[in-house]
This record gives structure tokens, C-alpha cells and sequence, in this order.
């Protein structure tokens, strides 16, 4: 199966829609935990660094001479990159809020670290614990060459310090979405990962990002069972110099007991579309040339351009702050967004393309991000593609969209008062073709860590946020007249809402 095969399989379409109810007495666990297993609490996450959301997404610099990450400061990484920021009582129950957004708050991704040197923490393989704050500790021995076979990185002088894995559990998203789900949880892995890069960038570390998981390796060294948890991206921090470390011998697979921690809730209803997608994408595309500007593939071409322009004043809050505050906020009024914020906004999009990606391909030519403005000082409203490589937005053509993209996204008519929708698009037959079906796996991680991108330069500019990814698929390519290869991803929104009282 092919990225563009499952995604017209997995289509909305208004006239053929199937009965969407969940069963609420099956709902999934959102917390995986491993009774019994070595646990390690975090000392509290405390100096969160102090830098705006636009150096956070810039690209990364030389680690500083002599900086070792530490157990207080990876309590401090993890927290910013996936913790728990929040809490709301509704009834009975309680509901906890994350630095990252998750589709229907489901969250499906799981973290795991490969610590080589941790100062305060032992080497080995960790699993961390979201509600309990902690680490659980799954494998004791040095495991830097395994984690960096994962990647293909194991003929590296230099091993790496830490690896982050980021993994996602298919049933906690399929419970409510069905086959479509394998969309979700890639773009709720991208929203991850871009808290992850941005903090480790405010931390002063440099990191390299991997995509193309080798997922037999993965799964071996995660305890993962392939078919309830998938692994979809690796962040490595580059070590001192020393080499990876050679195992004495074959990495030993973990009992069964680990492996069952990856089942949700009793009963777990397999879909074939999303197994067979990642059957086809387990396979790593052959070496080739690298995709061109996305944009330029999707039969829109802008008849004028304009310059990104950096405002003169700094964000009202910095990193730190603005990951505490981020919460999906759709409560959108109309009224002006001033014409530097909007310049604020997608200067930091443009810093966060701009993240060196030193591994091939580069995953950010696999999405284009469009714009329809509606209410922005000095931008007439209508459909614009942004080339933030070279610091441009260009006008494809003028008109209000928003109402007709509301009823476009599950006729959902909050959209409509937004100051800003962007769009993050691809072509799905170019992906495949140069890619193959791992194609698709780059442009929903990359659409889901724009879209973060975007989350969090509204909240440091007090503006609302909300992602859509349930829209009728058709009706949104033809309204941006996309062509017969391309598809609309993702939507968010972004503009002036609601005062809160």
C-alpha cells in the first residue's frame, strides 16, 4: 500500500460517511506503565530556561564545551517536551493537560530515552512515565550501539549521549478514529517532537532527527510489540567523542510482561488499513534525490510576492511560559490581527524550516504550508503560499475562504471567525514516488511539528490556536484547487479570541 492509497481510503466525504461511535466502556488507557520494573522518580523540573519561542526554533548550535546533561536537566527536557501542564475536574473525573496537543485527547505517543551519559542516571534503556513523573528503567546494560543501529548510525566514531525514541500506540487513537487514526497519531508524534527540538535547542544542546527507523531494531530494543506500538522518530545527542558502544553480545529480547504493557484496554480492534501501511512503510526508501520545494508540485503558483519581516519588539512570554500556557483555544472573534504579529508568527515558522536537517531526506521539502488570512492589517484576505526558505509569502489568489473551509472541516463553524488557517499540504504521488510509502510517514511528522510550530508562536503573541485534521478531504483540495496528486493534511487555526474571565 501506498501513502496515497491509504490516505483516499481513509477519506472523509460527507455523502459516505460511516457511524463514528466509540465504546466508551472500552476506552483506552492513556498512561503505559510497567508494574513491578525498576522505577526512578525526576527531581523537579526547576531554572527553565529562558530564551523566546523564536530561538527556541532556530536552528541548532555547537553544543557548549564541557556541557553534560544532567538527571535534573533531562527532568527539565522532558517535562517542557511532553509533561503534564494542567488539570481540569469535570464532574468526577479529572483531566489532565500536556505541553503537546493530541487529537481528542488520546495520546497516543510514548517516550524512551537510551541514556550512555546521564550525570545521576545509570546507563540504559528508559521508559518515561508522563503521570508518575518518573522513569522506568527496561534495560540496565550499555545499549548506544543498539540505539544507534536503530537509526543506521552504528558505524559513527562519535555515539550519542542520548536518544530519544518516540512511539506511538495505534489502538488509543484507532478507539475513536478507526483507520484513520495512522494520521493522527503521526501528526500528535510531530507536535511531540517539536517541543522536544525546541527544548533541547533552549537547553543549548544540538541534536540530529531521524525518521527512517529500522523498525525490527526498534522494536527489539523498546519492547515493543509490532503490532500495538510503532516506532516513528529517533532524536540523537551527538557524544564527546567516544564510540558507540559494542555489545558483548546480541541484544536480549524483553519478556513478555514488557511487551504486553503496550495493551490499552481489553478489547484492541485491529484495522487492516493502518497495518497495512505500515507494513509498506517499514521498508526504508533506496537513496535518491531529494524532493524540490513542495509548493512548486502543487499546481498553485503565487502572482506576487512579499518579504517575512521579523518584528522589532520581542514576544510578550518566553520558551518556558509559552509551553505551560499552549492550550487549543477555538473561541475566535473577529477582529484585526496587527500586522507584525503576523510577521511575528511566521518568522518563527521560517526560523523553525531553516533547523539544519542533516540526514537524508530533508523532511521539511515534503510539506508546503499555505495560508488563507482573513482579517490581518495590511494583508488582503485570501489563499497564499509561504517559502520560508527564502523569508516570502506569495498571493495565490484573493477571496475570503474561511466559511467555506469551516464547512470543509466537518462543517465546523468556529473556524470561521479565525484571523489565519494554515494549511499544511504535500503531493502524496511525488512523496511516494521519491520516497516511497515512508513518504508519507515524513509529511504527517513534519505537518504535525508545523503545526506545533504554530501553537506555540500564537500563544507567545496571546492569540487562540486549534488543529483540525477531520475535514472532508475533497472538498478541502477543491476549495484550494490543489492538484490531482495533492492533499490538504492538516489545518490550524490561529487569531484573537475570547478575553477569559
Amino acid at each position: 500500500m501506498t501513502g496515497k492509497t491509504y490516505h483516499q481510503i481513509t477519506s472523509y466525504d460527507r455523502h459516505r460517511m460511516k457511524n463514528h461511535a466509540v465504546d466508551w466502556k472500552n476506552q483506552p488507557a492513556i498512561h503505559k506503565v510497567y508494574p513491578g520494573m525498576d522505577y526512578r522518580y525526576l527531581p523537579r523540573p526547576e531554572n527553565l530556561p529562558q530564551v523566546s519561542v523564536r530561538d527556541a526554533a532556530s536552528p541548532f548550535e555547537q553544543k557548549p564545551e564541557g556541557y553534560q546533561v544532567t538527571i535534573e536537566r533531562l527532568s527539565v527536557i522532558l517535562a517542557l517536551a511532553y509533561g503534564i501542564t494542567g488539570r481540569v475536574q469535570a464532574g468526577k473525573k479529572e483531566y489532565f493537560f500536556r505541553s503537546a496537543p493530541s487529537a481528542g485527547g488520546l495520546y497516543p505517543v510514548e517516550v524512551y530515552l537510551a541514556a550512555g551519559n546521564v550525570s545521576g542516571l545509570p546507563p540504559g534503556l528508559y521508559h518515561y512515565d508522563v503521570a508518575g513523573l518518573g522513569l522506568c528503567r527496561l534495560r540496565s546494560e550499555n545499549i548506544m550501539y543498539d540505539a544507534d543501529r536503530c537509526i543506521g548510525a552504528a558505524t559513527e566514531a562519535a555515539g550519542p549521549e542520548l536518544s530519544f525514541f518516540l512511539t506511538g500506540i495505534t489502538f488509543r487513537s484507532a478507539w475513536k478514529y478507526k483507520a484513520r487514526a495512522f494520521r493522527y497519531i503521526l501528526m500528535d508524534t510531530g507536535h511531540v517532537l517539536e517541543n522536544l527540538l525546541m527544548t533541547l535547542r533552549a537547553e543549548g544542546l544540538s541534536a540530529t532527527v531521524h525518521y527512517d527507523i529500522d523498525r525490527e531494531a526498534s522494536d527489539l530494543l523498546l519492547g515493543c510489540d509490532p503490532k500495538r506500538e510503532i516506532c516513528f522518530a529517533c532524536v540523537r545527542i551527538s557524544g564527546s567523542g567516544a564510540p558507540s558502544s559494542t555489545p558483548a553480545a546480541p541484544l536480549s529480547p524483553l519478556p513478555q510482561n514488557i511487551l504486553d504493557a503496550g495493551k490499552v484496554c481489553e478489547k484492541e480492534e485491529v484495522f487492516d488499513e493502518i497495518e497495512q501501511i505500515t507494513l509498506a512503510a517499514s521498508r526504508l526508501p533506496e537513496p535518491g534525490t531529494s524532493p524540490p520545494p513542495m509548493w512548486k508540485r502543487l499546481e498553485v503558483t503565487p502572482d506576487s510576492w512579499q518579504s517575512i519581516e521579523p518584528p522589532s519588539s520581542p514576544a510578550l512570554s518566553d520558551f518556558s511560559i509559552t509551553i505551560v500556557r499552549r492550550r487549543s483555544r477555538r473561541n475566535f472573534v473577529q477582529k484585526e490581527l496587527p500586522g507584525a504579529t503576523f510577521n511575528g508568527i511566521l518568522d518563527i515558522l521560517s526560523n523553525h524550516s531553516k533547523r539544519e536537517q542533516p540526514v537524508r531526506p530533508p523532511y521539511g521539502a515534503c510539506v508546503s504550508t499555505g495560508l488563507l488570512v482573513q482579517n490581518v492589517a495590511g494583508i488582503s484576505p485570501g489563499f497564499y503560499i509561504c517559502d520560508f526558505q527564502n523569508n516570502l509569502f506569495g498571493k495565490v489568489r484573493e477571496g475570503l475562504f474561511n466559511d467555506a473551509m469551516a464547512t470543509a472541516c466537518l462543517d465546523q463553524q468556529w473556524l470561521q471567525n479565525a484571523a489565519l488557517h494554515f494549511c499544511f499540504m504535500t503531493d502524496l504521488g511525488q512523496l511516494n514516488e521519491i520516497c516511497g510509502p515512508r513518504g508519507y510517514q515524513y509529511a504527517l511528522l513534519e505537518a504535525g511539528r508545523l503545526g506545533e510550530a504554530v501553537y506555540l508562536a500564537a500563544t507567545t503573541f496571546g492569540l487562540g490556536c486549534c488543529g483540525v485534521g477531520a475535514l472532508y478531504d475533497g472538498e478541502a483540495k477543491g476549495l484550494l484547487s490543489l492538484g490531482p496528486d495533492s492533499a490538504l493534511l492538516y489545518l490550524v487555526a490561529a487569531g484573537p479570541i475570547k478575553a477569559d474571565f
